[in-house]
């Protein structure tokens, strides 16, 4: 008696044709209104598609379920294999360090269907492939084991690189620990809209190193030590990527004028000033390596992408210094810098309302003695304004480099660096009279 056939196969194949016809004008519809879709999105869905439709055309071909596929054809499943490998990379392209228990249960089915082609194709088939055939498929499947189980344990590494904002270790640090950003990008509190009654006001204005990037704990930054030692209020309005002229945007945008005002400058400040004025980079910064080939291949493998960070990191920090120290040496340009990017404070110079306010001039963490001649230009025109500075080079350059940043990969400044800063200026501000907030 002839056993029936089972018709398993049938909703099966139906089923990715739904997928299929269902999945894909969805897509479009968010691809037209998403311009990160469209760019990032396109080779995950192909690969999706292609993937439903080699398990469509072969369940109506050999009219068999997914189940018997998988456990007998060994070119249904290197096919599969090879679509859901890179499927599941691209897919990293959008879910970028996100899902991650999601994607090392994927990762794992994907090492047993590696592992279930190869018994089809060499184990179960020996005779049928050469010796030299065989040793490379062999040797093939033993590196891409490999691989997978690297992938595996380097995506959940986390660790600030503060060169590299598009390496995965990064994405996953801030995902970690720069939770609870303001309405304006600050690793702070909303600012009031007007000034709290009865308080001393203090503003702790800069980019990523009084934002305290690469600090976990924002305990340990200087404006958290300095509301803890002190009787001001304190908001730190550090932005990353910001420079010295953004500080004066963003305290047109608060509207109200605090008693106190420490402003964080570091060297890198004049780089706006150096591009306007033709000075160019003579090299490739860190931050570009992702978009050229091979490179493109570290957006989609935390693996890879942790091994290219690892392996570019050290040839640019002179050469960045050498591009600094030709702009402060250019009269154009650190004019520019001075009476443009400072300029705007004039007006806080002003009147009986506001303390003096108080500019820390920040050396090069990873080489304080080569950015020594900069601060020291910059704290004369600064004290010739008007202004009350700490210029940190001559108290940092006896100390190790490796107490003065984060880690290797990244220059801002580290907790212990904070902390000192923040004692020093608690001293100062100590001796500072208060004077009566504008409104």
């Amino acid at each position: 008696m002839t056993k029936p056939v089972s018709r398993t196969y049938l909703w099966q194949a139906w089923l990715s044709a739904g997928f299929i016809l269902l999945g894909n004008p969805l897509t479009l519809k968010l691809g037209i209104q998403d311009e990160f879709l469209r760019e990032k999105a396109l080779p995950f869905v192909v690969l999706v598609n292609l993937l439903l439709l080699i398990c469509f055309f072969y369940l109506l071909r050999k009219r068999v379920s997914l189940q018997v596929l998988f456990q007998t054809s060994p070119n249904f499943n290197l096919l599969f294999t090879a679509f859901f490998f890179l499927a599941l990379f691209a897919g990293n392209r959008i879910f970028t360090c996100k899902f991650k228990l999601i994607r090392l249960i994927l990762l794992f089915s994907l090492l047993v269907q590696y592992t279930r082609t190869f018994h089809l194709w060499v184990v179960k088939n020996p005779l049928e492939l050469g010796k030299i055939i065989r040793n490379l498929a062999t040797l093939e499947y033993a590196l891409g084991v490999v691989f997978l189980l690297l992938e595996m344990i380097f995506m959940f590494q986390v660790k600030s690189r503060g060169a590299f904002p598009d390496s995965f270790s990064q994405i996953s640090w801030n995902n970690r620990y720069l939770g609870g950003l303001n309405s304006m990008g600050m690793r702070e509190r909303e600012i009031p809209p007007k000034h709290p009654e009865g308080k001393k006001v203090l503003f702790l204005l800069g980019d990523s190193f009084a934002y305290g990037w690469g600090i976990e704990k924002r305990e340990e930054r200087t404006s958290e030590l300095l509301a803890q030692s002190t009787d001001y209020e304190v908001y730190n309005l550090g932005v990353p990527g910001s420079d010295i002229a953004n500080q004066w945007e963003n305290l047109e945008k608060i509207g109200w004028i605090p008693e106190q005002m420490v402003v964080f400058w570091n060297p890198n400040d004049i780089h706006r000033q150096a591009q306007d004025n033709g000075l160019e980079l003579d090299f490739i910064p860190s931050q570009s390596y992702l978009e050229d080939w091979p490179h493109f291949l570290t957006h989609y493998s935390f693996f890879l992408n942790w091994l290219k960070c690892e392996w570019i990191h050290h040839g640019e920090d002179g050469e960045y210094a050498g591009y600094l120290n030709r702009a402060f040496q250019n009269r154009a340009v650190f004019k520019a810098h001075i009476n443009q990017d400072w300029g705007p404070a004039d007006r806080f110079l002003t009147g009986d309302s506001l303390n003096r306010p108080l500019a820390v001039l920040f050396p090069l963490m990873g080489d304080v003695k080569v950015s020594q001649p900069w601060l020291k230009g910059m704290e004369e025109w600064l004290n010739f304004r008007g202004w009350e500075v700490l210029n940190l080079a001559p108290l940092l350059e006896m100390e190790h480099p490796k107490l003065l940043t984060v880690n290797a990969f990244d220059q801002h400044p580290s907790a212990w660096v904070n902390e000192f800063l923040a004692d020093t200026l608690i001293k100062r501000l100590k001796q500072t009279p208060t004077k009566v907030p504008l409104d």
